[in-house]
């Protein structure tokens, strides 16, 4: 009872061999553990049995609607990697967005109109960057490195910039310039509705647009609010099942034309590499090429294309076992990707939930460091444990 809990994880993670029998549990004392470890049910503890190592891990990137006021907050306030990350975005998007969206993501009190300025897309698209990059900054540092990369339409631009197609700054540029851009637009609606993209399309009128096909069953259409409201009608009387979206505008849809051409011309001004890293397109739903990660035309025509998550997951399905970690707020990514057919056996993890009331992101950061552990990924202890000054005990 008198030994220091963090010293007795330290010293097991520091000094034990990879084992392929494996357990862990989340705890914050010790008289918890000792209940934990000791209970036949063991409700906290996780087990698995390592048959093989896994060849593959994608960070997934989710996109528009994932946020919420606070997200990673406690990492900003005790993760140095998280918040120089936080930092350095912030200080690069001054120039773009004239405001400080540190204040936007973590502001003095959740109001109402606190919610309404982080779902304003001008803020909401670069507030999604800024965490999602300091997130992938974060696993990084502990070791957890994607060998592939997906994101779903704005946290396709987090995933290109770690695949080195877009530097920071100018990606941060972009995704500013794409939210503004949009931001001035007439606003419109987006409807979430369960059916097939072949059942879909023989209904779909001229004024509508596919803006996702986010699963096998599952599909998000854009447009007009009148023409929404029309086609809601039309899904009622087929007793198909819909959801309105909380969205300002009607993103991946005919109302983005107006801005493609000043979008184009400010992708057109970047340097634009070929990627260092394998990336599925959310474009095409399959592997990004050379030739469409340097072409400005494709950076612009993905604010307007259908966004195909639902094939980008088949192409990574095809993989040899592969993780898939979201790497962003919410779990979006994680739900759709466990609605594929084939997905059954599919290791899907997500790193910040919405927390539940008065928790922070810790608990679910550290289950899902503990679960990718139980799949065989091998984090970086000693970097985990850098800033902490731990005691090697004798267990």
């Amino acid at each position: 009872p008198s030994l220091a809990l963090a010293d007795v994880a330290y010293s097991l993670n520091i000094t034990r061999d990879s084992f392929s029998h494996r357990r862990f549990i989340l705890s914050k004392s010790t008289e918890d553990a000792t209940r934990e470890l000791l209970s036949a049910e063991g409700n906290k503890s996780q087990t698995s049995v390592l048959k093989v190592a896994p060849n593959e891990l994608a960070f997934l990137f989710p996109g528009q609607g994932a946020q919420y006021l606070q997200m990673g907050k406690a990492l900003y306030e005790h993760e140095e990697v998280f918040r120089q990350a936080v930092d350095s975005c912030a200080e690069l998007l001054v120039v773009d967005l004239e405001h400080d969206i540190r204040k936007v993501i973590f502001p003095d009190s959740n109001s109402e109109e606190a919610e309404n300025r982080l779902k304003d897309t001008r803020f909401t698209q670069p507030a999604l960057f800024v965490i999602e990059y300091a997130l992938a900054q974060l696993w990084m540092s502990w070791g957890i490195k994607p060998t592939l990369i997906c994101g779903h339409s704005i946290g396709e631009f987090v995933g290109a910039h770690l695949a080195g197609i877009f530097g920071l700054e100018d990606a941060l540029h972009l995704i500013a310039t794409r939210g503004r851009l949009v931001s001035e637009l007439p606003e419109g609606s987006m409807l979430s509705v369960r059916s097939t993209a072949e059942q879909l399309q023989d209904l779909l009128p001229d004024t509508l647009s596919v803006a996702a096909i986010n699963s096998d069953q599952l599909c998000v259409v854009a447009g007009p609010d009148d023409a929404i409201e029309e086609f809601i009608a039309v899904l009622k009387v087929r007793k198909i099942a819909h959801r309105p979206l909380a969205t300002s505008h009607a993103f991946h849809s005919a109302m983005m034309d107006p801005v493609l051409q000043s979008f184009k011309e400010e992708v057109e001004k970047i340097e634009l590499n070929p990627p260092k890293l394998p990336m599925v397109s959310t474009v095409t739903g399959k592997w990004l090429t050379e030739k469409e990660a340097t072409d400005p035309h494709y950076w612009t025509d993905h604010l307007r294309e259908t966004v195909r998550f639902s094939d980008a997951m088949d192409t990574i399905i095809g993989l040899d076992d592969p993780i898939l970690l979201e790497v962003g707020p919410g779990r979006a990514l994680t739900t759709l990707a466990k609605q594929k057919k084939k997905a059954k056996t599919l290791s899907v993890i997500s790193s910040l939930p919405v927390p539940k009331k008065g928790e922070d992101s810790y608990p679910d950061l550290l289950n899902a460091l503990g679960q990718l552990w139980l799949l065989g990924l091998e984090p970086d202890w000693k970097a985990y444990y850098g800033n902490e000054s731990r005691q090697k005990l004798r267990l």
